[in-house]
């Protein structure tokens, strides 16, 4: 068992002014706040690093919505989007069937009506294939989005992108790359050479590349993708920080540590420099040094990393993040490996008596 390295978990950001919509209450405002949610797990989920590993946070900015939303009694579409907001899932997906249901008896009754249910039924495939990318069931969520893309025959990047990191995320390389294949076309042809969303295609086809052991078709795009956003951004800019660090990780993985050591660095005096050096992103970057570290069998100078990198997630994140599992483990790893005791009370002994260790007792591994 080796250090488990961390990707970028960037909530997406809704531009929406909640404080607008809360000073009535209509039919209106009920659609337009599920609408909200549903636009920040997908902004979510397309930002994701994609590890199959990982099974994606709840974004707390959905759960704040989820908690001025009360939907009517037969609007289970609306009932299911809340729910996965606020964590139940199997309820979410029993309201998912019944919803698809619903929608489609609407829609043999009437003509008329058809149109607007299949637009509906859309709407549920593609909340139940976020829903269940929040429950980690990825092989389900990819078949849920391809249920959507058979009535959507033109989607637009954004979507193609989306569906494209789930089928990364279940093992669907082939039609990922389909997906990402399509988005990055439509960028191209349709945005400015320096368009940061041009990069997010690249990145992402690069990121599949690299899962599949294609690393000689990862290298180019991620580096064609990190020049656009220095460009677009600034070298300086935090958002430039983790695609430092994904370059960093393609050369890790080849075993390149001369290359990759210098990348991680700079993610580090980015993110610590732009976000305060108590940020979680400072702390993935942290990990991340320390496993190259570790990999080179450097297990004194990785040590030092994984102690401040556990402390930082431990107390922006909360005990019960599963950041702060994955850092803990990282660190019984390594001390293991250099032949030190490593049971879990070994671990948060060491962890307590570190240097970045804080004085107060309220918070403790």
């Amino acid at each position: 068992m080796k250090p488990e390295m961390l990707s970028n978990y960037s909530e997406g950001l809704l531009a929406y002014q909640r404080d607008q919509v809360r000073i009535w209450r209509s039919g209106y405002r009920d659609e337009l706040t599920t609408q909200a949610m549903e636009e920040i797990f997908a902004d979510h989920l397309r930002q994701l690093g994609a590890s199959p590993k990982d099974t994606p946070v709840l974004p707390k900015e959905a759960q704040l919505l989820a908690e001025k939303l009360v939907p009517a009694p037969e609007d289970y579409y609306a009932q299911a989007v809340k729910a996965t907001a606020e964590g139940w899932l199997e309820d979410a997906r029993t309201l998912l069937a019944k919803a698809e249901a619903q929608s489609q008896e609407r829609a043999s009754q009437a003509v008329a009506a058809k149109q607007h249910e299949t637009e509906k039924q859309v709407q549920i495939y593609l909340a139940r294939a976020r829903m269940e990318m929040y429950a980690g069931r990825f092989t389900e969520a990819f078949s849920q989005y391809e249920r959507a893309a058979k009535i959507v025959l033109d989607p637009m990047p954004e979507l193609l992108n989306e569906m494209g990191l789930a089928g990364l995320q279940a093992g669907k390389y082939q039609e990922a790359e389909s997906y990402f294949t399509r988005a990055l076309k439509q960028r191209e042809q349709n945005l400015a050479p320096d368009h940061p969303d041009r990069a997010l295609s690249l990145n992402n086809l690069a990121m599949l590349y690299e899962k599949q052991g294609r690393y000689d078709k990862a290298e180019p795009l991620y580096q064609r993708a990190l020049a656009i956003w220095e460009k677009a951004l600034g070298p300086n800019h935090p958002n430039v920080a983790p695609n430092f660090n994904n370059l960093a990780e393609l050369y890790r993985a080849q075993g390149q540590y001369a290359k990759a050591e210098p990348l991680y660095q700079r993610a580090l005096a980015i993110t610590e420099k732009a976000l305060g050096i108590d940020h979680p992103d400072v702390a993935r970057s942290l990990n991340n040094l320390a496993g190259l570290s570790y990999h080179q069998g450097q297990y004194a100078k990785a040590e030092p990393l994984f102690q401040r990198s556990f402390w930082i997630v431990l107390r922006s994140l909360g005990p019960e993040h599963p950041t702060v599992r994955k850092v803990f483990a990282n660190y019984q790893t390594l001390l293991k490996a250099s032949g030190q005791p490593h049971t879990e009370n070994d671990v948060g002994k060491k962890l307590r008596s570190s240097k970045y260790a804080p004085t107060s007792k309220t918070t403790t591994p």
